[in-house]
């Protein structure tokens, strides 16, 4: 089961004389017309291996020091020890200063999928006994560990072919996150695994939460499946269907949307579940009807793909 954003061997039959600067793919079948938006903006900026770590350091951090600290101390120390620690990494030659980052239609749905899920639950989050805060850490907690979770798996997965193409560059690879690259299981596991720890340290009700978070997880996950869409990633089998789209990959038969059945089904399960809420009669009802829900879905969903052996 792939949920990859590696990038997808999709032909550019308009291309910009600045390669890998932005690419729109237009694709015609049988009189209709497709258009992939899978642009990819490359703009100077600090190196993606040094963002990543100075991000991280924040979030250590900002979690270890003591809870009764104000939010803009606490935020402000964290910042300074993430500075501190770049800066040595950079005079110390371990990590470069300036490098490139890539702005993907990819990246820019899931960006969308992260804030449509914050919308959501900050408008419940209070039922849970905790305030914007924590709603706030929790965000920061899922972020980044949703990063590393999905990159961590995307290398797993890849791991023999990574030492090939690279040698003893490849840990160097493994870390950069702007070569694109993510696995979104790996990320869901490890950001769940972060937001348990912190849910039961303050004490939270498990199955309260799950009723809570659960519903604009799908909400956001309907919103990321667009951008898999236009990434060309988690495509379709072969099918004569009326609404059939273009494979990304030659021969480009007709296929499947199943990103775009998925983002359809989700968004459609999480709004209901979130309406349905109000109705619930104990914990943890919502929670196992999104789960039985999207299991059964997936697994039909699953039917319909046709990238798992690429």
């Amino acid at each position: 089961m792939h949920e990859d954003s590696g990038n997808a061997s999709i032909p550019c039959l308009f291309c910009n004389p600045f390669d890998r600067v932005i690419r729109v793919a237009f694709y015609g079948m049988k009189g209709n017309l497709f258009v992939s938006m899978a642009f990819d903006v490359a703009l100077p900026f600090v190196h993606p291996a040094l963002l990543a770590l100075s991000g991280g350091a924040v979030f250590v951090t900002a979690y270890v020091l003591p809870e009764d600290w104000p939010a803009g101390r606490r935020w402000g120390v964290a910042m300074l020890a993430a500075l501190v620690l770049a800066t040595l990494a950079v005079v110390l030659g371990m990590m470069p200063l300036t490098g490139e980052v890539h702005l993907a239609a990819y990246s820019l749905f899931l960006i969308g999928g992260f804030l449509a899920s914050w919308g959501l639950l900050r408008r419940r989050f209070h039922v849970l006994g905790l305030d914007q805060r924590d709603l706030s850490d929790m965000l920061l907690v899922a972020l980044v560990l949703g990063v590393i979770g999905a990159r961590a798996r995307y290398v797993m997965e890849r791991w023999d072919s990574l030492v090939q193409q690279h040698g003893d560059q490849v840990w160097w690879v493994a870390v950069d996150l702007d070569r694109g690259g993510a696995v979104w299981y790996g990320g869901l596991f490890l950001a769940t695994c972060g937001i348990l720890v912190m849910l039961y340290r303050r004490r939270v009700s498990l199955t309260a939460a799950a009723d809570v978070i659960l519903p604009a997880v799908l909400v956001g996950l309907g919103v990321g499946r667009l951008g898999c869409f236009v990434n060309g990633c988690c495509y379709g089998a072969a099918t004569t269907v009326p609404w059939a789209v273009p494979c990304p990959l030659p021969p480009h038969h007709p296929v499947h949307p199943t990103q775009l059945y998925e983002s359809g089904v989700t968004l459609i399960l999480g709004g209901s579940l979130w309406y349905l809420w109000a109705f619930r009669s104990r914990n943890g009802q919502i929670a196992a009807w999104a789960m039985v829900a999207y299991g059964l879905w997936r697994f039909m969903n699953e039917g319909l793909r046709g990238d798992h052996d690429v």
